[in-house]
């Protein structure tokens, strides 16, 4: 007869078990059903930011090889414009005029360029590519200056020059690896 009391705990046990086994089941059925809720939405939100990021990344791109395409024509076109051997036809005037106007439609083009997509560069690269710019206005202005008020003073051909062959060159190295790095494109480093 003493075991009769152990039954009926045992009995009252097995239903507190059973409800609680209930509740355990429907209580983890019902977070697990809000957490996957919860992770169905991050994923979505997730997948929405990577994709304007990757579209965001894509238009940089474009960018800067476009605007890199436009400088190598500028830095072209101001190579021919101060080159000491021309040619120069019936008409030099004519053609030195013809050169200097090539370049200061491809300086327009690469200032413009740039403005319209600023937005879209860190400051710093701001900040060099306006270098660029100024310098590049400066080359034109200067050396259409020395082409049709003042052929004499080499002082001023020579500043044009030196900003053509090296200060020009200089500023585009270094923004070239800045454009390189938001591209992340490797670039092997020659030593020496």
């Amino acid at each position: 007869m003493e075991l009769q009391p152990w039954i009926q705990i045992a009995k009252e046990l097995g239903v507190f078990t059973v409800i609680g086994a209930l509740i355990t089941f429907l209580l983890t059925r019902i977070f697990s059903k809000y957490f996957d809720r919860q992770v169905d939405q991050f994923k979505s939100e997730l997948k929405h930011k990577y994709y304007r990021l990757e579209r965001l990344h894509e238009k940089r791109s474009e960018v800067i090889v476009n605007l890199y395409e436009y400088l190598v024509d500028l830095e072209d076109s101001f190579q021919i414009m101060t080159a000491t051997l021309k040619p120069g036809g019936d008409n030099f005037d004519d053609s030195e005029r013809k050169r200097i106007k090539e370049a200061g439609s491809n300086y327009n083009q690469v200032r413009n360029y740039f403005k319209k997509n600023e937005i879209l560069f860190s400051e710093p690269i701001c900040e060099k590519m306006n270098q660029v710019i100024t310098t590049s206005h400066e080359i034109v202005s200067d050396y259409q200056f020395y082409v049709d008020y003042n052929r004499e003073d080499f002082h001023i051909y020579k500043e044009v020059i030196e900003k053509v062959n090296t200060k020009l060159p200089n500023l585009k190295k270094i923004l070239k690896k800045e454009l390189r790095m938001i591209m992340k494109v490797e670039v092997e480093q020659k030593n020496g």
